[in-house]
């Protein structure tokens, strides 16, 4: 409905940034908290939007005119290069592929019949795809669109503003996540001091905002996260 009120008096790359933030404000808190059941929604949110953009794609009725019509408002030029509605689907891929690399290599425990849904530790680089596509590209975006001025040497160069609000979206939700692990209780924090995971932070903010600079071709909704999720897990934050 925010979508729908916002369409005729914002531009169609705010109205998607809403998405990022419903992202940011339903897995940011939850992801600790159920780790394996998180990773499951995905799976299974990522397979119903797949099917339901083929319905829409092959026009097939009753219900790929209300499809279309739901998607429309936040649909951008990259859309309408092939059949298939690729942003909601590569913002979903990018918040779930570390969470999905970092239950890879966590130990798991429970007790028949759920035998492996009971996670031992938590890890921080199970987040960074949320931080890395709900604020640090929301913040770029927004940012680098209304006060950019400065450009990256390179053709098709992106803001400096917008490269400096994804550094700092990502160390605010990087801190945030850390104060959250640390309230819950779990296992898995660093134990590092405060100023030595700002650092890093820090660090791996820059690191996968220069990223996001260099990639004006690919889709950085899916390989930004990767990298961020491998300065997470390289720095030890």
């Amino acid at each position: 409905m925010v979508v729908f009120r916002l369409s005729a008096v914002v531009e169609v790359d705010t109205r998607r940034k809403v998405f990022h933030g419903m992202m940011v404000a339903m897995f940011l808190p939850t992801i600790f908290v159920d780790p394996p059941f998180i990773a499951l929604a995905f799976a299974l949110i990522l397979s119903i939007f797949l099917l339901l953009d083929l319905f829409r794609a092959s026009q097939l009725p009753p219900i790929s005119k209300p499809l279309t019509y739901f998607l429309a408002p936040y649909v951008d030029g990259r859309d309408h290069r092939g059949p298939i509605i690729v942003s909601h689907i590569f913002l979903l891929i990018g918040c779930a592929i570390p969470l999905w690399l970092s239950l890879a290599a966590t130990p798991r425990d429970g007790i028949r019949p759920f035998g492996g849904w009971d996670v031992m530790r938590r890890d921080m680089s199970m987040i960074s795809g949320v931080v890395c596509v709900g604020m640090g590209d929301a913040a770029a975006s927004l940012i680098g669109r209304r006060y950019g001025r400065r450009r990256w040497p390179w053709s098709g160069g992106k803001s400096l503003e917008g490269s400096l609000a994804f550094a700092v979206a990502v160390v605010v939700g990087l801190g945030a996540a850390r104060a959250w692990l640390l309230l819950g209780g779990w296992v898995g924090d660093s134990g590092d001091r405060w100023t030595v995971t700002l650092g890093k932070a820090i660090v791996a903010g820059a690191g996968s905002s220069f990223t996001e600079a260099v990639l004006t071709g690919g889709n950085d909704n899916v390989i930004v996260p990767v990298i961020l999720w491998l300065l997470v897990r390289g720095l030890k934050i």
